[in-house]
């Protein structure tokens, strides 16, 4: 049985290859299948709706199990600002937004917060669909803080601050990598259960 993992991002196209490697699934991307199908209109209020969206849509039209992800952005003081559609900053920003400009953007969102750690989450969702209808839900989040200073240089695509919250309790300055949502344990273990649960 193979599963179709609905992306074309070369980035997630490569994470997934790595978060897999290794391990007994037969599986390939939307490019290797279907060049010619339209992207399906993301307006979903969750990650979870939009996952799942995805996931069907994609299943439907190619008739093959298919995982989708979805992921978002929160800032607690902000009443979960900007929410799914985070780079747009909930539908305020267009998608060519640069990031100097999403970040003076995200600076004036959070210059009259009074905390200097302003708490945030990254919720993210996985799902699985079947042709058959069956499908197989993950949900999970990331909680971190920001911070209102920049750091500078930041990796492209992530123009804020984080810091990273340990089981402990401690923390510690982080700016990301490569891929700020998804931490490796939560990328692969998480990855790994949603695929058994499945039957894969």
């Amino acid at each position: 049985m193979k599963l179709l993992i609905a992306t074309t991002s070369q980035g997630k196209i490569q994470m997934y290859k790595d978060l897999l490697k290794g391990e007994r699934v037969d599986f390939g991307f939307l490019d290797e299948v279907e060049k010619s199908i339209s992207n399906p209109e993301e307006n979903g209020a969750t990650p979870e709706e939009n996952a799942l969206l995805k996931a069907r849509y994609y299943c439907e039209k190619i008739g093959m199990p298919t995982l989708a992800d979805d992921s978002g952005f929160a800032i607690e003081a902000l009443n979960g600002e900007p929410g799914v559609m985070a780079r747009r900053w909930g539908g305020s920003l267009p998608d060519t937004i640069s990031d100097e400009n999403w970040l003076s953007f995200y600076l004036d969102k959070v210059k009259d917060i009074r905390e200097d750690l302003i708490k945030a989450c990254f919720p993210f969702c996985r799902a699985i669909v079947f042709p058959d209808g069956r499908s197989f839900v993950q949900k999970d989040r990331i909680d971190c803080f920001l911070t209102k200073k920049p750091r500078r240089p930041y990796p492209p695509g992530w123009p804020t601050t984080s810091i990273r919250v340990f089981l402990d309790g401690r923390h510690e300055l982080d700016i990301p990598k490569d891929d700020p949502v998804w931490q490796a344990q939560l990328k692969r273990e998480g990855l790994i259960q949603l695929l058994r649960e499945a039957g894969f």
